[in-house]
């Protein structure tokens, strides 16, 4: 469906030359029919990092649709997912279609922040009055030369043992760009000649989706003990959507009780968000349980050590998506071993909410 010669032709061409080995395709006849593209992801969950495929531009040429071909695509891609390791995988699209091959709804996680603020009577504040604030330090943009390492180091700080986060990569300095031009949307805080905060956002011509508004924010982080910076930086880009026109800001920022004060004192008022929709949207399918346990015990492990309450030792047997680890905790220690245990059974939406 993409323009031979267009921008997203190019991008698209370009990235299956760069990467085929991201792209799973079928043949019938000797001719390419179906085709969809696997990204590979790490994230955290806690200490422990497990691994994610995100499987997108699932397709078959229209005069081969109706056939199975996308049927016979999705099931081997499933069956090559568990072969490769993949403990988890991601896709968004029609959910009638996709359930059959094992994924399951998944909210959207994310904050919303409207900007006509209402009060307990009823009214509404202002942003131009109220998100206008003196700070002790700088807001200035974020340049990738000198603040690359403020920003790495940020990001480990901020992201660290916080679930649903990227672990972080070695730090690189980017290359000199002779064309680079400050960025009013990309901004970090500065206190001494310390960055303490960074906070990137983007903009679109219009609202798309509530999860992407016309203003997004899809990356921030600030020093642990001392999250006020972070909030100087929301209300500069907050009153800067208003002015650009934005009615609301959507944000890929954690709903940590924690940073709830920081989102209520330097906004107009936030909406904690998860996201579900009916026809089309976010799933997720546990591809290799026992491998995804495998990868968590230690930091299953960690939380055991950090209760206050008295653990029993014991055993388990869990079954999700129709495989199964057993798990068994002997003398504070959790091991994964096979055995004749007490049997429990979860749906894959139960077990991804506990995730």
């Amino acid at each position: 469906g993409r323009e031979k010669g267009s921008p997203k032709f190019e991008r698209d061409a370009a990235s299956v030359r760069a990467h085929p080995e991201n792209y799973r395709i079928l043949e019938s006849n000797g001719k390419i029919v179906s085709a969809l593209h696997i990204s590979r992801h790490q994230i955290q969950i806690g200490s422990s990092v497990i691994t994610k495929a995100d499987v997108g531009e699932v397709s078959t040429l229209p005069e081969h649709q109706g056939k199975g071909f996308g049927t016979r695509l999705m099931e081997e891609t499933v069956r090559w997912m568990r072969q490769e390791g993949f403990h988890l995988s991601r896709l968004g699209g029609y959910t009638k279609f996709y359930r059959r091959f094992g994924w399951v709804h998944f909210p959207r996680g994310f904050i919303e922040f409207p900007l006509a603020g209402l009060t307990s009577r009823g009214g509404h504040t202002a942003p131009d009055g109220f998100l206008r604030a003196d700070y002790p330090g700088q807001i200035r943009p974020y340049h990738p030369t000198a603040d690359y390492l403020a920003h790495y180091r940020l990001y480990g700080e901020f992201n660290h043992n916080r679930t649903g986060a990227q672990p972080q990569g070695p730090a690189s300095p980017p290359g000199e760009n002779p064309d680079w031009k400050p960025n009013p949307w990309r901004i970090v805080y500065e206190e001494a000649g310390e960055v303490l905060a960074y906070l990137f956002a983007q903009t679109a011509p219009t609202d798309h989706t509530r999860f992407e508004t016309r203003v997004t924010i899809p990356d921030a982080a600030v020093a642990p003990g001392f999250p006020k910076p972070l909030g100087y930086l929301l209300s500069h880009i907050l009153l800067a959507a208003h002015h650009y026109g934005a009615s609301t800001v959507s944000a890929r920022l954690p709903l940590d009780p924690y940073l709830y004060p920081i989102y209520r004192d330097y906004s107009l008022g936030f909406i904690p968000t998860l996201w579900e929709t009916t026809e089309s949207g976010n799933m997720l399918q546990v591809i290799d349980f026992p491998g995804l346990i495998a990868t968590l015990i230690p930091e299953l492990q960690t939380r055991l050590n950090q209760t206050a309450i008295p653990v029993q030792d014991g055993r388990l047997h869990l079954r999700v998506n129709g495989q199964t680890a057993d798990l068994q905790l002997r003398n504070g220690k959790l091991i994964q071993q096979p055995g004749d245990f007490p049997k429990i059974e979860m749906n894959q939406e139960h077990f991804c909410s506990m995730l």
